[in-house]
């Protein structure tokens, strides 16, 4: 079983030393060990286009052995285009105009940015990445995406949507008991069926007995017992994806998403600003209390328990393989915006980095710039089947 998330080799410039540098995916505790690393070697020496052929038969090697391990399908690369506004979305428009350009140049998937319920659809400030529920708000319609989607498979294409594993505070600093009170001013969004009811944030968040709520560690708590966030902080909260009623609306509504509506694919946010790179900090899952004052006299006079309660650093990568796994299961293509062996990586170097580096062209999906693909840099080396994956 895959137990490195991320590994990272360098060799130090004048020095015999290769350098490894580990990110586990484990739970951790006081004592861990690392998993052992092999170096292979391989003596003589190897002209560039037998040299990256050899690259790519490890890689390949190693990517089926880790999918194998963790059960998820292997992706592979395909015509790939954007349809990004970062407005309203005029689906109508993209169906007349953007579908037929995309498939002239044989375009089998194309993504749209996020069309859940997010900051500007729903409150009109930005920005449209920070997800406020996952579903699709009256300001999209279900009905407009929905065409959208039926209009590119009549075309041979399918449609995949940005999404991401944290949530807007929007959500919880709006999700008041006290609404109706206040309908004046703010239109609160209803909570029953929503994220809300389904983690019951103020249980979460308000400090109070974290026992009646359906999700009491919904959101990845840091060593400070802070909400963690993504580079967007503040206004990114980021989910616990080991929490059974955060991955089990994430999977309704996807779910929603594909088989009513049409999406076939999710692009999904790069990890480092969601919640696979994290981990989940509980010093006393007990408490009643998710903060306190000191007008808070009940809270005083406490001592240290002659027996501490369990503690844990729970990590999010490999729940956030089965998030996939699972999705992969019910019909959906995964592309990411990371790089690695899962899933199809959309962002990458350039053409003439690539021309530089051959062995980087088949691990992500390029972007053809014309100048730079005329250039004899940029050439990749035609007996490589690196440079045309299943060629």
């Amino acid at each position: 079983m895959a137990s490195t998330a991320k590994a990272t080799s360098t060799k130090r410039r004048g020095t015999d030393e290769l350098l490894h540098l580990h990110e586990l995916c484990a739970d951790l505790a006081r004592n861990f060990t690392a998993p052992p690393v092999e170096v292979l070697w391989i003596p003589g020496d190897t002209a560039l286009p037998a040299a990256v052929d050899l690259y790519e038969a490890v890689r390949n090697l190693v990517t089926d052995k880790l999918h194998a391990d963790t059960g998820l399908s292997r992706e592979f690369v395909t015509t790939y285009g954007v349809v990004e506004e970062w407005g309203m979305h005029d689906f109508a428009r993209s169906s007349r105009e953007a579908i037929p350009a995309l498939r002239a140049h044989s375009a089998d998937w194309m993504m749209v940015p996020n069309r859940f319920a997010n900051n500007m659809n729903t409150w009109g400030v930005g920005n449209l990445c920070c997800t406020v529920d996952y579903k699709i708000p009256e300001s999209v319609g279900e009905a407009a995406i929905g065409g959208f989607c039926t209009a590119a498979k009549a075309h041979g294409m399918h449609v995949e949507m940005w999404g991401n594993t944290a949530l807007s505070t929007l959500t919880w600093i709006f999700n008041n008991e006290k609404a109706d009170a206040h309908q004046g001013r703010i239109r609160f969004l209803p909570k029953q069926g929503s994220v809300m009811e389904a983690y019951e944030s103020p249980v979460a968040i308000s400090g109070q007995n974290r026992a009646e709520g359906r999700a009491p560690h919904a959101f990845i708590r840091n060593p400070a017992g802070h909400i963690e966030s993504d580079h967007y902080t503040p206004v990114f909260a980021c989910t616990n994806l080991r929490d059974a009623a955060v991955t089990a609306y994430w999977h309704a509504s996807w779910r929603h998403l594909h088989e009513l509506i049409g999406v076939d694919g999710l692009f999904l946010d790069s990890s480092g600003n969601l919640s696979s790179d994290k981990f989940h900090w509980t010093g006393f899952p007990q408490a009643q209390m998710a903060g306190a004052t000191i007008d808070q006299t009940a809270l005083h006079g406490k001592v240290r328990p002659a027996s501490e309660p369990p503690r844990s650093i729970i990590s999010m990568y490999l729940a956030h393989l089965g998030l996939i796994r699972e999705m992969q299961g019910y019909g959906y293509r995964y592309t990411t915006e990371d790089c690695g062996l899962f899933g199809v990586n959309r962002s990458g170097p350039s053409v003439r980095v690539r021309g530089l580096h051959p062995w980087m062209w088949s691990e992500s999906i390029c972007y053809f710039e014309v100048p730079s693909s005329r250039s004899s840099a940029s050439t990749p080396p035609t007996s490589s089947s690196a440079a045309w994956p299943g060629g």
